[in-house]
């Protein structure tokens, strides 16, 4: 199986073939995993969303239709699962009144730390809204191109190509605050 490609695994495990989408989830893994990690910021929601993304695609490989790359159709399953698991997160938090911890991830403190390093700009990342940081993610992260990263976003380019201007745009003045 290692040597056919996406779509015909896909195809294939559409068809309920368990071997095509247990190669698939193999190859595919690390990628969701690193994509989770980004968007959520932390180990323990990724690996719940990596998990969730699988779980989903076992129950919508019979509806893939390949209309495009697999990886973009993937990406864009992932990105809605952390959406997803963002918002049952925050949901969470609200309905046990642990307001303490949603401050913690909105308050801004240390901003002006002059110890401003990767960590801070990965906290900065997670201010922003969350169209300029997909964009931000796949484009600067993943190397996408700006039509790729519109393709899996379901925006036109050069929506894509705003986000990522107005979001570097804020990361360089928050960032300028911190050090």
């Amino acid at each position: 199986m290692k040597d056919l490609d996406d779509e015909t695994l896909a195809q294939r495990a559409g068809k309920g073939e368990a071997k095509a989408f247990e190669a698939l989830a193999l190859r595919h893994a690390d990628r969701v995993f690193r994509m989770a990690w980004k968007w959520c910021g932390n180990r323990a929601d990724a690996e719940d969303v990596t998990q969730e993304v699988f779980m989903k695609l076992a129950g919508k490989m019979h509806g893939y239709r390949p209309r495009g790359k697999f990886t973009t159709w993937l990406y864009q399953v992932t990105l809605n699962q952390a959406r997803d698991h963002h918002r049952a997160r925050k949901r969470r938090l609200r309905h046990e009144s642990d307001f303490t911890a949603q401050q913690a991830l909105l308050k801004d403190e240390g901003a002006n730390d002059e110890n401003a390093g990767p960590e801070k700009i990965a906290e900065m990342l997670h201010r922003l809204p969350e169209g300029e940081k997909e964009a931000v993610l796949l484009v600067v992260c993943d190397g996408m191109s700006h039509r790729e990263a519109a393709s899996v976003l379901g925006c036109a380019e050069k929506t894509v190509s705003w986000r990522v201007f107005s979001a570097k745009k804020k990361l360089t003045e928050w960032y300028g605050h911190a050090g």
